[in-house]
């Protein structure tokens, strides 16, 4: 019993560097939030040009029923309605209604915050298809992480 629960934060963090290493960012980078200058313009533009799959798209389905529990998750935390919005999404979001277009996404380092916080990831790393497929796309690859 004790090993297991040693062993799922190991795993859970090797699958996170792994994700990370595979598309050639150091850690480092993806870390330091001062150094991010994605705007909302390109973070909008990037998920428009990104091919994203939803989970009603997933055949499997146990893997599906994982996709809508994480996405249900991670909205419920994230989402400016949300009824967990944590408070560093509740900041994101009201920077985020009076950014201009050509602002950049992490002010204050609310994005960063918000959206890569171990809360939020802790429930996107429930579902491989969820974070790999959807998630890290978004929220991460897009931003600028």
């Amino acid at each position: 019993m004790n090993k297991s629960l040693i062993a799922i934060p190991i795993i859970a963090l090797l699958a996170f560097g792994a994700v990370f290493l595979s598309n050639k960012q150091e850690s480092s980078s993806f870390l330091s939030n001062s150094s991010n200058t994605t705007t909302f313009t390109q973070l909008r533009t990037c998920i428009q040009n990104t091919n994203l799959i939803i989970c009603d798209q997933i055949q499997d389905d146990a893997e599906k029923s994982l996709c809508y529990a994480a996405s249900y998750a991670v909205s419920r935390l994230t989402f400016p309605d949300g009824d967990l919005l944590t408070d560093s999404c509740k900041n994101f979001h009201n920077y985020e209604t009076t950014a201009t277009a050509n602002q950049m996404i992490n002010y204050k380092n609310y994005y960063f915050s918000c959206y890569l916080s171990a809360d939020v990831l802790k429930e996107a790393y429930k579902c491989t298809s969820f974070y790999e497929k959807i998630y890290t796309p978004q929220y991460i690859t897009c931003a600028g992480y």
